[in-house]
């Protein structure tokens, strides 16, 4: 609440200068852009990690994929 009645616009960037574990960033990150800044390196490899998830493919993708490959290594 107390963030939110700072300003009305959702997307304002918010900073968390001290981020350690990610919690306040990873919460506020649901709603609008975060940037977390810690001058430890644990701090910025959770961060990183909370905020920046790399892309996990469907299932169903991985599959089309296994059968477009193996079809096409019976082609031959």
């Amino acid at each position: 609440e107390a963030v939110g009645s700072l300003t009305s616009d959702s997307q304002a960037r918010l900073c968390d200068l001290f981020a350690g574990s990610g919690t306040v960033a990873n919460h506020f990150a649901r709603a609008r852009p975060v940037t977390a800044v810690d001058i430890q390196e644990y701090s910025r490899v959770i961060c990183s990690a909370l905020l920046l998830p790399s892309p996990v493919p469907s299932l169903r993708s991985v599959l089309e994929e296994l059968e477009t490959r193996i079809a096409a290594a019976a082609a031959g």
